[in-house]
């Protein structure tokens, strides 16, 4: 039975409105949807990956597509942790493919490859329209795409001062040790950790209605996480100091890290302080005031009861207590 006409013009007339706010809202990495620039100052596509990216359309097109786009792809990721005044991990990685979609009659087909060859992706478009054809067999319909005017030389990046990737490693562990050094001089901070991430991606588009558009997306993604502990084994966190942002390693910078970080140790301590009081605690002697069955903790939910050598269990919103034999009482005792 065959599926009723999908008509795109239609459904975009019919949707106006709906389709404005979520072309505005459309973000990418945390960035606002580019428009499509001719902007000669910023990169190119590399001639290489634009020879592969028509040629994919060609042999789509020449397998019977009506329609077809191609996406080169190359993701970099780098992340640089630190704990204390040691660094805890560095990683690198980076990921390299084309994918072909392909439009048959009214389905759609998609594949991809890492194989960067003409053998391979010549493959991959007639692998597209393949499924594309299978997929109308199933289930038939007409899809009729909304005009657009093509855009032959579309350029756009992120917009940033510095590429985080021209950073070297050293200098964001220096940035990470500094920051952790400072929150740690305020009193009853104990542990810190922290770390930044980087991310960068090109991506090449190539379309059958003419289109070829490069663009380049960053985003850094800087982090701490704070924990005050007292002698009791309670413990508070303050942690979600930055939110991540598609923008430069200046961002990062902009950010003051090791300026700010005593005062985000300070809010651990404060948590803290107000743990113990909630749960009863005389926070520098570790002496529970109340215990039994009357106790409760500090959300006031269960009882709390108490032994002997043990200490009550705590939360999960980055306050609670440690027993002895737990993992934060085995950092206590042990901080490597």
């Amino acid at each position: 039975m065959s599926q009723p006409r999908v008509d795109r013009r239609q459904s975009v007339k019919t949707a106006g409105v709906a389709s404005a706010v979520l072309a505005t809202g459309w973000t990418t990495w945390g960035c606002a949807a580019p428009a499509p620039s001719t902007d000669q100052t910023l990169p190119g596509p590399d001639p290489a990956e634009r020879d592969l990216a028509l040629y994919a359309l060609d042999e789509a097109q020449s397998a019977g597509a009506k329609y077809a786009d191609s996406r080169v792809s190359r993701h970099w990721t780098e992340s640089v942790s630190a704990r204390e005044d040691r660094i805890t991990g560095v990683s690198k990685s980076e990921s390299y493919g084309i994918g072909v979609r392909a439009l048959v009659s009214g389905s759609w087909g998609f594949t991809a490859t890492r194989e960067l060859t003409r053998e391979a992706v010549a493959r991959a478009a007639r692998d597209a329209v393949a499924i594309a054809r299978a997929n109308d067999d199933v289930a038939p319909a007409e899809t009729t795409l909304a005009p657009v005017a093509p855009v032959p030389d579309g350029r756009w990046v992120t917009p940033h001062e510095t590429d985080p990737f021209d950073v070297p490693i050293e200098e964001k562990a220096d940035l990470l040790f500094r920051a952790n050094a400072a929150a740690l001089g305020v009193q009853g901070v104990r542990f810190v950790s922290s770390s930044v991430g980087s991310n960068k991606e090109s991506r090449l588009v190539a379309t059958t209605d003419g289109s070829l558009i490069q663009q380049t997306f960053m985003r850094v993604n800087p982090s701490m996480n704070i924990t005050a502990v007292a002698t009791a084994g309670d413990f508070a966190s303050r942690g979600s100091v930055a939110d991540p942002a598609g923008l430069g390693w200046e961002y990062v910078v902009g950010l003051d890290l090791a300026e700010n970080a005593p005062r985000w140790a300070e809010e651990a301590v404060m948590k803290l302080r107000a743990l113990s009081r909630r749960l009863g605690y005389e926070g520098t002697t570790g002496r529970v005031a109340r215990c039994g069955h009357g106790a409760r903790n500090h959300r006031g939910a269960a009882p709390i009861h108490c032994r002997p050598g043990r200490w009550p269990s705590g939360g999960h919103d980055g306050v609670g207590t440690s027993e002895p034999g737990g993992y934060l009482a085995r950092r206590l005792r042990d901080p490597a």
